[in-house]
């Protein structure tokens, strides 16, 4: 989805115009703290107010913490 963004419209409120939320799970709303979003692979505060040409991002909470993870199938493969 492509937007034009207001001069310095934060990426909270683009995030809200968008109505990209609408379309998510109602568990993952990075604006309430449930996830976070980010620019091009860098986490970023909602509050940020995004330069020209900025993808941003919203990530979904982990499950499991990765290093847990690979622990545990290191655990399981021996």
């Amino acid at each position: 989805m492509r937007l034009e963004a207001a001069r310095n419209e934060t990426v909270a409120e683009i995030i809200r115009r968008s109505g990209i939320l609408g379309q998510c799970p109602p568990w993952l709303d990075p604006l309430r703290g449930e996830g976070a979003v980010g620019i091009f692979g860098e986490r970023i505060s909602p509050d940020t107010v995004p330069a020209d040409g900025d993808r941003i991002e919203i990530y979904r909470p982990l499950k499991q913490n990765p290093r847990e993870a690979r622990r545990k199938r290191a655990r399981s493969a021996l």
